[in-house]
């Protein structure tokens, strides 16, 4: 499963929902984008908390991009942008879990359910 920044923001901010969803996987079932954790740094005011972010981020496999996820990137975006608006961070989380055959969890559904292929789910 590969699961979306907005689920980890969730976490660290301590959102019971989130907390029991994450603490009951096994590190093995969980993954990310890069990008997930990109975004992740951006939010840190603090070298201190970019740290934390950095050591939270150990507990999942960090999925790279490649040029297969870059390709489905660029249609992607291509083909949605003109009337999704989709930002360049969830075409590339989208394009990841297309290209990894992961089911994306995410809070945010709308964002991506116009994705033919997509598997989706929100976990609360």
């Amino acid at each position: 499963m590969l699961i979306d920044t907005d689920i980890l923001v969730d976490y660290l901010r301590l959102h019971p929902e989130a907390v029991h969803f994450l603490d009951g996987l096994t590190k093995k079932d969980r993954a990310v984008s890069v990008l997930t954790h990109l975004e992740l740094l951006q939010g840190c005011s603090t070298k201190l908390k970019s740290q934390t972010v950095d050591h939270f981020v150990k507990q999942f496999k960090v999925l790279p991009l490649d040029a297969e996820i870059s390709l489905s990137a660029m249609k992607l975006f291509r083909e949605h942008k003109w009337h999704s608006h989709m930002s360049i961070p969830d075409v590339l989380i989208a394009a990841t879990a297309l290209s990894s055959g992961e089911i994306l969890y995410t809070r945010n559904v709308k964002d991506y359910k116009m994705i033919p292929g997509l598997k989706l789910h929100s976990p609360y």
